[in-house]
């Protein structure tokens, strides 16, 4: 989009959200997200040369910070700074005791084997060794990154299992990681439209649409099947398959890992228009714009990927009827699964998988009745009463917390 600041665009959006819907608390909330603590930049080792690796921080109240390291040939440190900031408002939301972070590499992983994506994690992490850490600053996985780039992250900073809490999380369960961090994101956002959609008008079964085939869209789609909905359509950035009367997943996997595709050659674009009851973006930021707000069918929307709404995207949705399940909330499971390994470090082997996804689903559960409970106060907009309960609780002096 020429012209397109995603930056200033997401800040464009909270500050006047803040001033004209908030009291003084959030309006002083929003002037601590004006600029962060942290842009840090080091040039690191790659397969070819050396690389650009970025990390922001927004910390609050000397909590530490939390967010993902992507790996992404766009990479750069005003993109890393609105993902930051975006952390900043989901750890509030949900109540949890972070300030916000993210990092990035600019690189193409798809051209990377595993041992290099590990060496690059390993080298990331020791360009950053003096702000990452338990009480500090936690990195996660987020875009090409996974549990084995964060295992090589922890063995290069000497992390071990029985250390009290983890600077890294999204491990392997040998490693002081938490099956439930497997899948969080997708069953999360699933869980958070199947407890919206009663009072925003939402189906109970409904028929998805899907915008990128990753792992938290793979994740929605199984825990949405699980409860009696249908997928009818998924496309990826090559390829749709459609079929309005429900499309095999199976099926829909195996084409995924022969092709690379997930259906016939299309415009990913195409997914908008699609009859459907839900559209669920999982693929990248700013895909709905004013222009493109015209096409969305489904009256639906459901947001894994960060950003994946512009603010005048918002405006046009508002105006033809369309409601979010905003990202802060709806892709959220994710930060909220890592919190419980952050804090279950240091004892993998006495913890009940059991009482602490339930306990992940009741945090869940309770930030979406706080975001309703602001619908209803305010009369806004589900995805502007998300954005003002974050800001209500950003000061993690005060927010309510997980525990």
């Amino acid at each position: 989009m020429i012209g397109y600041d995603p930056l200033k665009d997401a800040r464009t959006r909270i500050d006047r959200i803040a001033k004209r819907h908030g009291d003084d608390k959030i309006r002083t909330a929003a002037r601590m997200l004006d600029e962060p603590s942290d842009r840090l930049e080091a040039r690191i080792e790659g397969p070819d040369g050396k690389l650009e690796a970025f990390r922001v921080r927004f910390a609050q109240a000397g909590a530490p910070t939390k967010g993902g390291v992507r790996f992404s040939p766009d990479a750069d440190m005003d993109e890393a700074e609105r993902l930051a900031l975006l952390m900043s408002l989901k750890c509030a939301l949900l109540g949890l005791p972070f300030g916000g972070a993210k990092g990035a590499v600019r690189v193409q992983a798809g051209d990377l084997s595993d041992t290099q994506k590990a060496k690059i994690a390993a080298n990331y992490a020791l360009a950053f060794e003096d702000v990452i850490g338990p009480d500090s600053d936690v990195p996660a996985p987020d875009v090409a990154t996974g549990p084995d780039e964060m295992a090589a992250m922890a063995d290069a900073l000497g992390i071990k299992p029985g250390d009290a809490r983890a600077p890294v999380t999204g491990l392997p369960p040998d490693k002081g990681g938490l099956e439930l961090r497997t899948g969080a994101t997708g069953e999360g956002a699933w869980r958070v439209y199947r407890r919206l959609a009663p009072d925003c008008g939402g189906a109970q079964k409904p028929r998805i649409a899907l915008q990128g085939y990753g792992k938290g869209a793979r994740g929605f789609v199984e825990a949405a099947l699980k409860d009696g909905a249908k997928l009818v359509a998924a496309a990826d950035s090559k390829s749709l398959a459609h079929d309005p009367d429900g499309i095999d997943v199976a099926e829909l996997d195996a084409r995924k890992s022969n092709t690379g595709r997930v259906g016939d050659p299309a415009d990913p674009m195409d997914i908008l228009k699609i009859d459907a009851d839900v559209l669920v973006l999982a693929a990248r930021a700013d895909v709905i714009t004013a222009r493109c707000a015209r096409d969305v069918a489904a009256p639906a929307i459901v947001e894994i990927a960060n950003a994946p709404v512009t603010r005048r995207g918002y405006q046009a949705l508002e105006k033809r009827g369309r409601w979010t399940a905003p990202d802060i909330l709806a892709n959220a499971g994710g930060v909220l699964a890592s919190y419980f390994e952050w804090r279950e470090h240091a004892a993998p082997d006495k913890t009940d998988p059991q009482a602490v996804q339930a306990e992940w689903e009741d945090a869940m559960d309770r930030a979406c009745d706080a975001v309703l409970a602001r619908m209803r106060e305010t009369g806004l907009p589900i995805h502007t009463a998300a954005l003002l309960q974050a800001l209500d609780q950003l000061d993690p002096e005060t927010r309510p917390g997980v525990v």
